[in-house]
Order: C-alpha cells, then sequence, then structure tokens
C-alpha cells in the first residue's frame, strides 16, 4: 500500500444525487471516493453534470493536504444537448490530462462513457455501481440496457456496492473480469456519538419525549407508509413518542396530520449527525424491490457510528448485517411486527456490535484493487 504509484485519474459522475449536491454539500460517494484517493497520493480531476442550473467551471475540493479538481457542466433543456457537450469537453480535456485511469459512477450512462472513454484512450475503466442501475430511470432511455450490459462486460473493473448486487452482476450480465465489493463508509469525523439533550436542543426537538426517526428519502419507495401504519399503533401505547423526518419527500406523499409527526425537511449534510443522535431510534426503511435488494444504506452504517439503536427492513444487506439481531428486523410491509420491534427495541436499546469502514479505508481498497489492474499478465 505504501508503495502504491501515483496515477492520474479521471472521475466522471453526475452532481446532483439523494437530493444533495456533490459540490455545495460535499456528499457522499461520489465525493468521498475522489477526495480519498486524491489522499493517497494520486491526481484526480473529476467531471460532473448538472441538472439543474448551476455554477459552471472549475471547483477545488481541498481536505487534508490532498485536492481534487471538479469540472462542473450544465444540462438542464435540452439535456441530450448537455450530454453531447460533457462527451465531448471530457474527450477533449482528457488528451490534456492524459490520465491512466477512468472512473464512471451515479448511472449506467456515466458507466457506458466511460468505457467508451476509455477504449478510446486506450486506459482503463472503472465502473462503480454504487447502486442497482437497473432501478434507475435511465436505463430505460433508448438503447442503454444493451449499452449497459455492453459497459459491464467490457469494463476493466466493475465495483458493487453490496455482496447482493455482485452476486446480481455476475450471474445475470455473467461478467468474468475483475469484480469486487465496495461497501459505503462514513465519515467518521462527523458521524460519532454525540450528547442527545444537546442534538435536541439543537434541533428544538421536545427534550423529554421519545423519539424514532428516518434520516433519508421519505419515499414509497422505500416504504415509509408502513412505518407511518406502525408509528401510530406505538403512539396509543406510548402518547409521548414522537416521529421525526428529515429529508427530501416524495412531492405527491401524504405525512399523517399528526401533531407528533415532526418534518424538519431537507437538512445540511453536517446537522444529519445531530438527527441520528437525537434520536432513540432510527429506522431504515426498504421494500423489497429491485433498489432494496442491492443497496448499501449509508444511514444504516451512519447510525451505528453514531452508536444510536436501530430497526431495519428484512431485505438485502441489512438483512444479512442483522442476522445475529433477528429482533431488530421486521418484513417490508408489516406495520404491526414493524410496531412491535419499535417497543423491543425502545425496551432493550441493542447496538449492533457491526464493523463498519470509514471513507478512507474505501479509497484504499479500491487503490489497492486498481494496482492489480496494472500488474503484469
Amino acid at each position: 500500500m505504501l508503495n502504491s504509484p501515483s496515477r492520474r485519474i479521471l472521475f466522471l459522475c453526475k452532481r446532483q444525487y439523494n437530493a444533495k449536491d456533490l459540490l455545495d454539500d460535499k456528499f457522499g460517494r461520489l465525493r468521498e471516493i475522489p477526495i480519498g484517493l486524491a489522499k493517497l497520493g494520486n491526481s484526480v480531476k473529476g467531471y460532473c453534470l448538472s441538472y439543474e442550473r448551476r455554477p459552471t467551471g472549475r471547483f477545488l475540493d481541498k481536505e487534508a493536504k490532498s485536492e481534487v479538481e471538479w469540472v462542473s457542466i450544465n444540462a438542464v433543456w435540452p439535456r441530450l444537448m448537455g450530454w453531447i457537450r460533457f462527451a465531448i469537453t471530457i474527450l477533449k480535456k482528457s488528451k490534456e490530462f492524459r490520465p491512466d485511469l477512468i472512473i464512471a459512477a451515479s448511472n449506467s450512462t456515466y458507466g457506458i462513457l466511460g468505457v467508451w472513454l476509455g477504449r478510446r484512450l486506450g486506459i482503463p475503466c472503472v465502473f462503480d455501481l454504487y447502486d442497482n442501475f437497473e432501478s434507475f430511470k435511465a436505463i430505460h432511455l433508448p438503447g442503454v440496457k444493451p449499452l449497459y450490459y455492453w459497459a459491464l462486460n467490457n469494463a476493466d473493473l466493475v465495483t458493487c456496492v453490496s455482496q447482493p448486487l455482485y452476486d446480481h452482476i455476475k450471474s445475470q450480465y455473467h461478467r468474468k473480469g475483475f469484480t469486487m465489493v465496495l461497501v459505503n463508509g462514513v465519515r467518521k469525523d462527523i458521524f460519532t456519538p454525540l450528547d442527545k439533550r444537546e442534538c435536541r436542543q439543537r434541533l428544538n426537538l421536545p427534550q423529554d419525549a421519545i423519539l424514532i426517526g428516518v434520516s433519508g428519502l421519505i419515499s414509497r419507495s422505500r416504504d415509509i407508509e408502513t412505518l407511518f401504519s406502525a408509528f401510530e399503533i406505538l403512539n396509543k401505547k406510548i402518547p409521548d413518542s414522537y416521529m421525526v423526518l428529515a429529508g427530501p419527500k416524495d412531492s405527491n406523499l401524504y405525512i399523517p396530520d399528526n401533531k407528533n409527526i415532526l418534518y424538519l425537511g431537507v437538512q445540511p449534510q453536517d446537522i444529519i449527525p445531530s438527527v441520528i443522535a437525537s434520536l432513540d431510534l432510527s429506522i431504515i426503511c426498504n421494500k423489497d424491490s429491485s433498489f432494496g435488494r442491492f443497496c448499501f444504506p449509508l444511514k444504516f452504517v451512519e447510525t451505528i457510528a453514531c452508536h444510536t439503536p436501530l430497526i431495519a427492513s428484512s431485505v438485502g444487506v441489512t438483512k444479512s448485517m442483522l442476522k445475529d439481531y433477528v429482533d431488530l428486523l421486521f418484513d417490508p410491509g408489516n406495520s404491526s411486527q414493524l410496531s412491535e420491534a419499535m417497543l423491543f427495541q425502545l425496551k432493550n436499546k441493542i447496538i449492533p456490535d457491526i464493523s463498519i469502514n470509514s471513507w478512507e479505508n474505501i479509497a484504499e481498497q479500491l487503490n489497492d484493487q486498481i494496482d492489480e489492474l496494472f500488474q503484469p499478465r
């Protein structure tokens, strides 16, 4: 690891995801992996495509004596023209940057572009699957599905956010090349045990009540309506219980008109640890769907890092990671089972003894595998 050579890495992705902005919020996997690779001595340059009107041009993301230079390009309307401009700009500028490697992330279309560009430049391409891209809208664009299959089988390395997704890619797409599981990490500098009373005061939440909640997407696709029903059952048994919701919500989602349900809206990234730490119980909801079966919920590991008790849907990664804590699982759609699990966990306050990775660990794992790509065969 200490002898790993420095490489010039070109990183391609979208700018907005999970209701956050890569550059404005410095959020998530698409930010942490490039900055982590830069910390290891690589020269990393990122190109991101914005689907909202944002300032364009160059931006520097600096941290701990490392930096990533980002170039942001807008693709508002028509998006196809923005995509074409994005691809032409990258092709032109890559000849100046002379990358040794491309990493493409975000969805199927970025992987297709990255693998094509890698072949054009004669360099390896890593295709990072941070979710099951078959569940994303982009896969339904004309011609994308067969090109996605092509990209998965021609990328020099495919990274999968979970073991179920790895197994799916291997079996469904018959991939033979380098493939690895690269889970989500945690920013351990901010996701850490915090004083509950101070967090509640900061967020203007009830100090002495029982707070359960969700920090993340508030959506039918994440089985949130099961939680609404379960909370109604719980609230009758524990009248001083409150549900706290923080995150973007479906535009057509109806949040029950209940004074004990508190919606905080979308919070800045540096406030999310306080939201999680303010809770007596964090709920990780998901459906047994093409997304839920293969994702690796970031809020799951962030909650564990905050030492906040949790309950999770018995699906995909959370089911396997909590296999020794079956009382902390509930079947998607089963509100009565969820309410019973909430009562159990409010009484027992179990913190699962599960090892979680920092984003630095994740970058090191990826860097080690990149080294393997350059070994003579």
